[in-house]
């Protein structure tokens, strides 16, 4: 007992170890992004382009006497008043493509009253620092991605920054109003006369959320005196979260926006044309309609360029503090031409903005470093120490796991690419399938390994992820999103819910069947069909399927809560009775310690499933059930000795033994494959929104937090369940002693947390070299973030603390049944 405490306590110590050199590395690796204090005068707008033209043409350009006349001139603004309506997620396919349903926005662009442009914006390209971007005309900090979710951070307020709406208020003597996106209000606090904000973590929201910024559209456009009205639409990106691009809810909002735009567009040409007829001198007004990074499109100008900070201020002859100190810097005496004038002048103010980008404290970095450098090294000693390591000793000769060597040794070689780190589930695809191979070769087994392998290929065809390959055609996910395969979709949805229902009951409804055992396996039916019905409902499915299909689909949501948010909620609280039964299923059963454990793995393993459903798309509902067949493949505990071996050295006897991979490590490569399975990658831009707010009323950081990671690591968080199950099947189908499992557990623990320290450590090693790379916010900031996420609620919270507080409770209601008279037979 004492040197199992003593074990705890130094994992706890090193992980806390490991905690600390994180703090350090992230807080030097990810600092705030230092701006130029100050903001500019109308002195300082930028020189007119045309000018430098046209002395470029004639041989030299004098730029000192270019500067003395632009600052004798009276500004003249080109236009007096702007809409700028942003349109999150807007592509421009949306807008230019054949198949694109904004019409009236096409025969703008057709009859040269718009121009259009397609823009291509640095990561992140989240909501936050894609409106900083916009309106201060400098390179958004990374940090900023993250700050994006936290709606009650004020850190990354502009109120103290040159921006261009601050310029136009200022100086342009403009009312500003804003409709929409309450992220505009977190940036620019104080600075709006009229606002109307929605929030934008609401995504199950794809209509209200739009209607509350159309609603102000006619009634304040036909207002007088407002000189600039922010408009900003979240619902088609909500849409693209929820169902995809392809998604039957496309069309129409897109039809929406085009009507919102030919409304605006009749607004400001018949308010131009009165006030052209009042005063001859009045600017007309701009349009701007753009998506927050793909799309930009003007109205009724002819020259906007894709630094759309640098032309707004152009436009309407005001100045960014940013731009005039760049500009000041970039002046020549000659320039053969006036695109190498520009093209000059755009290499310095880039060389200028990354300076004020990349503030790395190497110090703290450095630190981080040697403190998980110490943690690493630590884990290794206890993993050994647990007597299941990569090294042994057996007569006096070194031995190694050359599988488990091998995965080791070419991870660590892939996290120095940058393009193995953007395919990242191509390295995982191929070790499942390779250490398969390897079971093959080694256990025998054959048949039972070659269907997994079979199953495991059309898990891998199940979803295009990654960079490369991302969003392109061909995989299952898009072929369900497509209108025309709704009913295959929604029968693969249906037959998952039914296999986890019949999963529930074959385990616990038969002819010995308790009250309360049959209780639980109507509370896991219940809760898949309470999930199966959110999707269902939240995309108006049973109107789509029409027919015999529809009928049954709504026949199956008649018996769930009306409400949405309330069929969430009921998975929720089926979820936590499953627990408090299967406790009470324990409690009245008297098992010994071992045997409490794995029933008590054994029903999480199917009770969770409800609540992986309603977290997941519908498309991905059939993988969890090539997941369930994958598991049931695996040789049953009583004929796979040779898996766990509980008597030490026995395994290293047998022939063969140093090259088959152990049962663990592939459980251990499934845990890791499954995450990009389900179609995420290392990218920001794949993380699903989509559920995160599944029950949830009002935004909470805590509760979207959670939901959000559950949801993105709902396979990975079922296959570790399902390893600690595997590891408590094996136990109970040898007769192993509590001490022994305990053991196996411990040095289970220790093999997952050293395998991700180490990768900690490396990936955090790979950011320090490269972080003068072109692709370091783009690619290995991103890895970074989601490694930090593996680390802590994964595994520290979910992988450790969790398993443990849960199971020790299990062996002490196993302990209470033996020392007290039963209450509840």
């Amino acid at each position: 007992m004492q040197g199992r405490w003593r074990y705890l306590v130094g994992l706890a110590g090193l992980l806390a170890m490991e905690l600390v050199g994180l703090g350090l590395f992230s807080k030097g690796f990810f600092p705030y992004k230092k701006s130029i204090p100050g903001f500019a005068s109308p002195a300082d707008r930028p020189v007119d382009m045309r000018r430098i033209v046209q002395e470029a043409q004639t041989g030299s350009v004098d730029m000192a006497r270019i500067e003395q006349e632009e600052e004798a001139q009276t500004a003249t603004a080109q236009y007096g008043r702007l809409v700028l309506m942003v349109v999150d997620a807007l592509r421009n396919d949306f807008v230019f493509g054949n198949e694109s349903a904004m019409s009236y926005t096409q025969s703008l662009l057709r009859t040269g009253q718009a121009v259009g442009f397609t823009a291509r914006a640095q990561a992140p390209t989240v909501t936050l620092p894609r409106i900083k971007a916009l309106m201060t005309g400098t390179v958004p900090g990374f940090l900023d991605a993250v700050l994006n979710i936290a709606e009650s951070d004020s850190s990354a307020s502009l109120q103290h920054q040159d921006n261009l709406l601050w310029q136009l208020k200022t100086h342009g003597d403009k009312r500003i109003n804003m409709f929409g996106d309450d992220t505009w209000l977190r940036l620019f606090p104080g600075l709006f006369d009229r606002t109307d904000g929605t929030s934008s973590f609401m995504v199950t929201d794809t209509v209200e959320v739009d209607l509350n910024v159309t609603r102000n559209v006619r009634p304040e456009l036909e207002r007088d005196g407002w000189g600039v009205t922010v408009l900003h639409y979240l619902g088609l990106d909500h849409i693209g979260h929820l169902a995809g691009p392809r998604s039957a809810l496309m069309a129409p909002k897109q039809r929406e926006m085009d009507a919102v735009v030919a409304d605006i567009h009749a607004i400001i040409r018949q308010q131009d044309a009165r006030r052209k007829e009042l005063d001859s001198a009045a600017k007309p007004t701009l349009l701007v309609a753009r998506g927050r990074s793909q799309y930009a499109a003007a109205q009724d100008c002819a020259h906007l360029s894709t630094d759309s900070s640098l032309t707004l201020q152009c436009m309407f002859e005001v100045a960014l503090a940013e731009h005039a100190r760049v500009a000041s810097i970039s002046g020549g005496n000659a320039s053969e031409a006036a695109e190498r004038a520009y093209y000059a002048f755009m290499e310095q103010a880039s060389a200028q903005l990354s300076q004020a980008f990349s503030g790395y404290d190497v110090r703290a970095m450095g630190a981080g470093l040697g403190v998980l450098s110490l943690a690493v090294v630590g884990l290794a000693a206890l993993y050994q120490g647990a007597g299941a390591g990569l090294v042994h000793m057996k007569s006096r000769q070194l031995v190694v796991r050359a599988a488990a060597a091998a995965l080791w040794v070419t991870y660590l070689v892939a996290a120095l690419s940058s393009s193995l780190v953007e395919e990242e589930h191509q390295f995982w695809y191929f070790w499942v399938q390779t250490l398969l191979a390897l079971r093959i070769a080694t256990s025998g087994g054959t048949w039972r390994t070659l269907a997994q392998m079979a199953v495991f290929r059309v898990v891998r065809a199940w979803n295009q992820t990654g960079q490369q390959w991302s969003g392109e055609p061909g995989d299952v996910r898009q072929l369900l999103s497509a209108p025309q395969h709704v009913r295959l979709l929604w029968f693969l949805a249906a037959t998952t819910v039914v296999l986890v229902s019949a999963s529930a009951f074959r385990r616990h409804w038969h002819s010995r069947a308790t009250l309360w055992t049959r209780l639980w396996c109507v509370l896991v039916g219940y809760g898949c069909l309470c999930a199966f019905a959110y999707h269902a409902e939240r995309v108006q499915a049973c109107q789509s399927l029409g027919g015999l299909g529809g009928r049954l689909c709504a026949a199956t949501c008649s018996l769930v809560p009306v409400e949405v948010a309330r069929m969430a909620q009921t998975v929720y609280l089926t979820t936590l009775l499953q627990v408090v039964v299967s406790g009470v299923i324990i409690f009245k059963a008297r098992p010994d310690a071992v045997t409490a454990v794995h029933m008590a793995t054994s029903d999480a393993l199917v009770g969770i499933m409800p609540l992986l459903l309603l977290l997941s798309r519908p498309q991905n509902f059939a993988l969890f059930t090539l997941f369930l067949a994958m598991r049931a493949l695996f040789s049953p505990p009583s004929q796979d000795a040779a898996a766990y071996v509980f008597r030490e050295g026995v395994e290293l006897h047998q022939q063969y033994a140093l090259l088959r991979p152990p049962r663990m490590l592939i459980l251990f490569s499934l845990v890791h494959a499954s995450f990009f399975a389900l179609g995420n990658s290392n990218s920001l831009a794949s993380l699903d929104l989509s559920n995160a707010y599944a029950g949830v009323s009002r935004y909470s950081e805590a509760a979207v937090g959670l939901l959000l990671f559950v949801a993105n690591w709902a396979a990975p968080l079922w296959w570790a369940l399902a390893t600690l199950a595997d590891v408590a099947a094996h136990a109970h189908a040898h007769r192993v002693t509590p001490q022994a499992l305990a053991r196996r557990l411990a040095g289970l623990a220790a093999a997952a947390h050293l395998w991700q320290a180490t990768a900690l450590l490396i990936i955090s090693i790979v950011a320090t070299l490269m972080r003068a790379h072109l692709f370091v916010w783009s690619v290995f900031s991103p890895r970074y973030l989601y490694q930090i996420a593996w680390f802590v609620p994964f595994y520290l919270i979910c992988g450790t603390l969790v398993p443990v507080l849960w199971l020790s409770a299990v062996v002490v209601l196993t302990r209470c049944k033996r020392n007290t008279p039963s209450v509840l037979s």
